[in-house]
C-alpha cells in the first residue's frame, strides 16, 4: 500500500518504525515543524523530519495543523495515497483529504472503555484522573465526526497504579504496532469490529486548570491527578504564600499514620520532599518546584468554586 504517516506525537516514532520495518509499504511520512507546533502548543511534540531521514523515507511538512491550506490539499490529492494513517494528530481530518484516498484514513483513540464510551478529548488523561484500572485502545476508520467510524482493531491495557499518562503512551504505542497491519488489512477489506453497544459518552476538553489541587480530595485521587498530568504535561498546581507551583510526581502515603488538615505539611525531608494532609489520608510530594516545604506549612488549593 502507498500509505502516509501523519503524526506529531513522540509515542508514534516507535510505530513508524514498526510500519517502515515490514518492508510491505510505500511510506510518506507528514508532519509540522517545530514553529508550528510552538505554536500550537503541541505536547509531545517530535518533529517527523529527522525520524524519516533516519529511515530513508520521503517527508513533507504540512502547512497548516488543521490540514486547511491550499497546499497541503494540493500536495494529499497529488499524492493519490490508499491510507493515511493519522496517529497523534489532534485535529479533524478534512473531508476533502479522506476522499482523496483509495480506501480511507485509520486513526487512534484510546478510552476508558470500547467506543462510543470516552469519545473526545484527552482520553487517556481522563482515564487515570478517573481511576480506571485499564483502558481501550482501538484503531478505527475516520470520518466527518469525532471518533465515531467504524473500529478496525482493538487491544486492552492495563493502567498500572503508579503509571504516569507518559508511561501509558508508551503502552498504547506498542499496541499500534501490534495492531496496525491488522487494522490496515481490516479497512482494505471494508472488515469491522462489532460495534461496543456502550453509551456514547463524550470526554471534555481538559485545560490547565483542571490540574490544580484540592487538598480537601482523598490522596488517591489528587495522586491519579498528579500521574495523569506529569510531563510531557504541565504538572498538577498548588499554592504557597500566594505564589504557584508545579508538582510532578506523588506517592500514596503507606508508612506510619500520620494526620494533619488538608494541605497541611507533615514533615519536610532534607531532599526536598514533603508529607502533606489531604481530605482522606497523606501524599507524598517527591518531584516539585518549591523550595519552601517545611513541617506547619499549609498548602493551598487553587480552585476557584467551594465544592470539595
Amino acid at each position: 500500500m502507498k500509505i502516509c504517516f501523519l503524526s506529531t506525537q513522540a509515542f508514534s516514532v516507535n510505530t513508524l518504525a514498526h510500519l517502515c520495518a515490514s518492508g510491505k509499504h510505500d511510506i510518506v511520512v507528514c508532519g509540522i515543524d517545530p514553529d508550528t507546533a510552538a505554536r500550537a502548543k503541541v505536547s509531545g511534540y517530535a518533529d517527523y523530519a529527522p525520524e524519516a531521514h533516519k529511515l530513508g523515507l520521503p517527508y513533507y511538512a504540512v502547512h497548516a495543523f488543521n490540514l486547511s491550506d491550499a497546499r497541503d490539499t494540493a500536495f494529499f490529492e497529488s499524492s493519490a495515497f490508499d491510507v493515511i494513517v493519522a496517529l497523534g494528530w489532534n485535529r479533524l481530518i478534512p473531508d476533502r483529504l479522506i476522499e482523496s484516498t483509495r480506501y480511507g484514513v485509520i486513526g487512534s483513540h484510546s478510552s476508558p472503555h470500547a467506543l462510543p464510551f470516552g469519545r473526545g478529548r484527552s482520553p487517556v488523561v481522563w482515564s487515570i484522573v478517573l481511576g480506571f484500572a485499564q483502558i481501550t485502545s482501538q484503531l478505527f476508520r475516520i470520518d466527518s465526526g469525532v471518533d465515531t467510524g467504524e473500529v478496525l482493531a482493538s487491544r486492552v491495557i492495563p493502567i498500572g497504579p503508579e503509571d504516569s499518562t507518559q508511561i501509558l503512551y508508551y503502552k498504547i504505542a506498542l499496541g499500534h504496532a501490534l495492531m496496525l497491519e491488522e487494522a490496515l488489512e481490516n479497512l482494505k477489506a471494508k472488515r469491522y469490529l462489532p460495534a461496543s453497544g456502550l453509551p456514547d459518552l463524550v470526554l471534555p476538553k481538559r485545560g490547565p486548570a483542571d490540574a490544580n489541587i484540592d487538598w480537601r480530595h482523598a490522596a488517591q485521587r489528587i495522586h491519579d491527578l498528579v500521574r495523569a498530568v506529569s510531563p510531557p504535561f504541565h504538572g498538577a498546581f498548588f499554592g504557597l504564600g500566594g505564589k504557584k507551583y508545579v508538582l510532578t510526581r506523588s506517592k500514596v502515603w503507606d508508612g506510619l499514620s500520620a494526620s494533619g488538615k488538608p494541605g497541611e505539611v507533615i514533615a519536610g525531608f532534607p531532599d526536598g520532599a514533603a508529607l502533606v494532609a489531604t481530605g482522606q489520608g497523606c501524599l507524598l510530594l517527591l518531584e516539585h518546584n518549591c523550595a519552601l516545604l517545611k513541617r506547619g506549612s499549609m498548602l493551598e488549593s487553587l480552585i476557584t468554586d467551594t465544592k470539595a
